[in-house]
């Protein structure tokens, strides 16, 4: 029987660093399901999801991947799915909406925007946000929504993050949300990452 384990890994990017882990991963006998790769800045992030053989040890898949990935200087996270879908089960309900949000840049405005989903008990699944040459910035954000919320409500909660910011945010379909994760590969040139979203 497998067991479920979500892995994180990060380096400076290099080439070979996915051949190397894959490598690794095969040797322990494990089964890649999902992989999600981004660059950002020069850093290289992978997200897997992986299966590994029931009696193969955690202790022992990071020691491997991390000797495998030395020469990269490769730091690796392992999760356990189990314990993720324990806690997952024993929670309320809840239901994905899609969020687009955009408005004039301003220091903080993640914060801002985070800490408001939050206190409405709103968890982020899945988030791109940047900032454009003229100022503004986009974020696109997949939510997870305790069943019952309003969603009329959840616009205006973000609108008025700050009266100031001059903020717009609209509930988007999934085809309108996955279309924006798309077109994310499909920019001419790379957008400069902005710290002051954060």
């Amino acid at each position: 029987m497998a067991k479920h384990y979500v892995m994180t890994l990060m380096a400076a990017n290099r080439v070979g660093i996915l051949a190397a882990v894959s490598q690794a991963i095969a040797e322990l006998k494990g089964d890649i399901q999902e992989v999600s790769v981004t660059v950002m800045g020069r850093f290289f992030t992978i997200i897997l999801a992986v299966d590994f053989p029931e009696n193969r040890e955690a202790n022992v898949i990071v020691a491997h991947i991390h000797g495998i990935g030395r020469h990269y200087g490769l730091e690796v996270c392992l999760k356990d799915c189990e314990t993720a879908v324990a806690m997952e089960n024993s929670a309320k309900k809840r239901i994905t909406c899609y969020l687009h949000v955009s408005g004039k840049n301003q220091p903080g405005m993640m914060r801002q925007v985070s800490v408001r989903l939050a206190q409405h008990e709103i968890d982020i699944a899945d988030l791109y946000a940047v900032r454009n040459t003229d100022g503004t910035f986009v974020m696109d954000l997949e939510l997870s929504v305790p069943a019952g919320f309003a969603f009329d409500d959840l616009p205006l909660a973000i609108n008025g993050v700050d009266n100031s910011s001059d903020i717009s945010a609209q509930i988007q379909s999934r085809a309108d949300y996955l279309n924006a994760r798309s077109s994310r590969s499909a920019c001419e040139a790379p957008r400069e990452l902005n710290r002051d979203l954060v």
